[in-house]
């Protein structure tokens, strides 16, 4: 059974150090892939804190029971080192088979056209959000769902992804990036494992070709 992850972002002040070790050391039974789709750190402008380090540590200990993927996502660019610390498997994409249904992961970023052609906006964007989440996490949640970039990005994103599905015959396609968990059937099955910064967390769950959207017990 595989288990999906994204934008846990270590080292970032927002970042829910003790409900990602949390929901590591409690992993669904019978996990044996574990795949961080994509910004698992904040970026190489962002120290990781001890409680940080510890989640690495955990997540090195895990890849000797199972094995571990890390799909580079926009902020990733210097995570080379940093997977090989952990045993994890590095790459830009995963496809796998389960249970006779091709599964296409990518963090979901190369969908997103506001982010390089606006790169500066992204950037100041970002900055707000997180002073938001750091008085409320819904609050901050609330607002970005009314704000119109949000939504355009969001449906970009997804309608990106499933296009891309269907051009290399996928069943299923898995992307990170927006922080917004959804899970759409039609016309291709399309799942956002949201985040771990905002008030709610989830992940997707994947056995024998059955794919779930799962918000943690954290």
């Amino acid at each position: 059974m595989e288990v999906i992850v994204s934008d846990l972002h270590l080292g970032s002040p927002t970042c829910q150090d003790d409900k990602i070790n949390y929901f590591l050391k409690h992993l669904p039974e019978h996990t044996t892939r574990l795949i961080l789709n994509g910004d698992v750190l904040e970026g190489i402008n962002c120290p990781l804190q001890k409680a940080h380090w510890k989640i690495l540590h955990r997540l090195r200990k895990l890849s000797q029971k199972m094995e571990i993927i890390w799909i580079k996502g926009n902020h990733d660019d210097k995570a080379f080192e940093v997977a090989h610390l952990v045993a994890a498997n590095f790459c830009n994409e995963l496809s796998f088979v389960s249970g006779g249904r091709t599964i296409l992961c990518r963090h979901g970023h190369m969908y997103d056209n506001f982010l390089e052609n606006h790169p500066i906006i992204t950037l100041v964007s970002d900055w707000i959000y997180m002073g938001i989440q750091k008085i409320s996490r819904e609050l901050a949640v609330a607002i970005k769902k009314k704000s119109k970039i949000f939504i355009r990005c969001t449906e970009q994103i997804k309608i990106g992804a499933i296009k891309e599905a269907i051009q290399r015959k996928a069943d299923v396609v898995i992307c990170g990036h927006t922080h917004f968990a959804e899970h759409v059937k039609s016309p291709i099955e399309y799942v956002n494992s949201g985040c771990w910064t905002n008030h709610h967390c989830h992940y997707v769950q994947v056995e024998n070709g059955e794919v779930s959207l799962v918000e943690a017990k954290v």
